[in-house]
């Protein structure tokens, strides 16, 4: 399996379209299209009449989600029969040829015994995700399995490879092994990249019956290295003051290091909205924290 490189030029333009079955109402929510485009979305969602709701889903089959420059030209009695082709030609080869991506991929259960694994060596994964969780605004961390059901978790940027949700099989190139975390915790490179795969193809309906969802012991082994942080953040209060929750967001720095430059009043006010990340707690028995009185 090879990987193309493409250069392109000043008068270059490109775009890109989905698989022939992917779900068009989630494959849009994470791209910004032109105004236009948004507009067409919400007739689409006010229009009663199912016919013409269908047309439209139908055209939206040939946008591309993601393209160069502020809009597209597209020519749908020309372009529409390259692009079915081509999604035909998709469909044959990856269900002719699905054994080359089982072949190339390493099993997650045999990464740590291997002899040569370490911080700098890279490999491809073909896995099963089983759960999506956010860590911020920028990226995701999953719980993902392959067919040797050993628990494993990757984390990846949300803004790069956009909307993946959970039960999705994929086939990631170029990731490592972080050596330093007491988790299965696998890490993304420069030229990672993400394949999905149709529903109809035989690697999809093999995963689905042979990789087995999270059990008893990945929750025993998950709780021994809780020193990490494995989930989303859990919200303990939350501001119930609508004027608190309008307050804008400061920096750290700015509080310990510019307070002299923030305004009079933001000062006399003397609360202060911050976002940060706790990366260690000291010390690590909460008991310690205690002074017992008498």
């Amino acid at each position: 399996m090879l990987q193309f490189n493409v250069n392109m030029f000043n008068s270059s333009s490109w775009c890109l379209f989905h698989s022939s079955d992917v779900n068009l109402k989630h494959a849009f929510q994470d791209y910004d299209l032109n105004q236009e485009q948004e507009g067409e979305d919400e007739d689409m969602r006010d229009e009663s009449n199912e016919a013409q709701e269908h047309d439209k889903l139908n055209q939206r089959k040939y946008q591309p989600y993601k393209f160069s420059g502020r809009s597209y030209p597209f020519d749908f009695q020309r372009e529409k029969p390259i692009i079915d082709k081509l999604r035909t030609w998709m469909d044959s080869y990856f269900m002719d040829n699905s054994w080359i991506f089982k072949k190339m991929v390493r099993r997650l259960g045999d990464i740590r015994s291997a002899a040569n694994i370490n911080a700098d060596y890279e490999f491809d994964v073909l896995v099963k995700v089983l759960r999506v969780f956010e860590k911020d605004e920028y990226d995701l961390e999953l719980r993902i399995k392959d067919q040797s059901n050993e628990l494993w978790f990757i984390s990846l940027p949300k803004l790069k490879f956009g909307y993946i949700s959970e039960g999705d099989v994929i086939r990631v190139r170029s990731v490592n092994i972080n050596i330093t975390s007491k988790r299965n915790l696998l890490e993304v490179r420069p030229g990672t990249n993400i394949l999905r795969f149709t529903q109809s193809n035989p690697i999809i309906l093999e995963m689905k019956e042979t990789v087995e969802g999270e059990s008893e012991a990945d929750k025993l082994m998950m709780d021994e290295a809780n020193a990490e942080t494995l989930m989303k953040p859990i919200t303990f209060t939350e501001i119930t003051d609508l004027d608190m929750q309008d307050l804008p967001l400061f920096k750290l720095d700015d509080l310990y290091r510019r307070y002299d430059e923030l305004p009079a009043e933001v000062k006399q006010r003397n609360l202060f909205k911050v976002k940060f990340f706790v990366l260690r707690v000291d010390p690590k028995d909460l008991r310690e924290c205690v002074k017992v009185m008498n």
